[in-house]
């Protein structure tokens, strides 16, 4: 069986959040990193599910257009598809389904990451962190994901 990093050097980030002060400061994060990937934003599950399975909008997509992420970063509080609808309806998608996804939310409901732990997530950190600390999050995920291995 031949293993790859799940997020290699030049693999794209797909951040989902309605939230545009909060993308901005995604984005400043990730610049802080160093790390050079390229991000795509989603504005809720919907948007998400949409881009990822290239119909929608995104129907017409070229394979350029419509890369698939290496790691999903994923809010939880969104409107029309709120991100554990989004984690439920990726299962029902294979090309999906297994792209790892951390959820970056301000929820620190214990029924919430427990719901997010059920459907797979990677991982559930908190976006409450000052922009420094929020640098070293993304840091250490993406570190985290570029040494995993996945089939």
């Amino acid at each position: 069986m031949r293993y790859a990093s799940v997020v290699d050097s030049g693999a794209s980030l797909l951040v989902v959040d309605d939230d545009a002060l909060y993308l901005e400061a995604f984005a400043r994060a990730l610049r802080r990193t160093g790390l050079a990937h390229p991000v795509v934003t989603a504005r809720d599950g919907r948007d998400a599910l949409e881009y990822l399975t290239r119909q929608g909008p995104y129907a017409q997509a070229s394979a350029a257009q419509a890369v698939r992420p290496g790691l999903i970063f994923l809010d939880l509080r969104m409107p029309r598809m709120n991100g554990i609808e989004f984690l439920e309806a990726r299962r029902e998608h294979p090309g999906v389904a297994p792209i790892p996804a951390i959820v970056l939310s301000t929820s620190r409901r214990s029924a919430d990451w427990r719901r997010c732990f059920d459907l797979g997530v990677a991982g559930y950190l908190s976006k409450d962190v000052d922009e420094e600390g929020f640098a070293e999050v993304l840091r250490t995920a993406i570190a985290y994901w570029r040494l995993s291995l996945s089939p």
